[in-house]
């Protein structure tokens, strides 16, 4: 059986050399090829962090007591660490 050399990304629709396409290991031990090519995991995770970013900015605007607090608490535990 003859190994594939090439691959469509099923974001973008090219046929892209496995090379573009990123690996990962399977439960049952076996190596397979991501569906999505890097350059479309890079652009979704590009966009999907500006959007965590945003939302996160929101979120700290909308409760302000609560992250005042939890600012308050990563201190003191900050500081206990450093004193052990």
């Amino acid at each position: 059986m003859e190994r594939q050399k090439e691959k469509y990304c099923s974001k973008c629709r090219r046929l892209l050399p496995l090379t573009e396409f990123l690996l990962y290991r399977h439960s049952n031990g076996r190596v397979y090829t991501r569906s999505e090519c890097k350059g479309c995991e890079r652009e979704y995770h590009q966009k999907r962090r500006e959007k965590d970013r945003e939302y996160s900015k929101e979120w700290r605007k909308l409760h302000p007591e609560y992250y005042k607090d939890y600012r308050r608490r990563r201190r003191e535990k900050e500081k206990q660490n450093i004193i052990k």
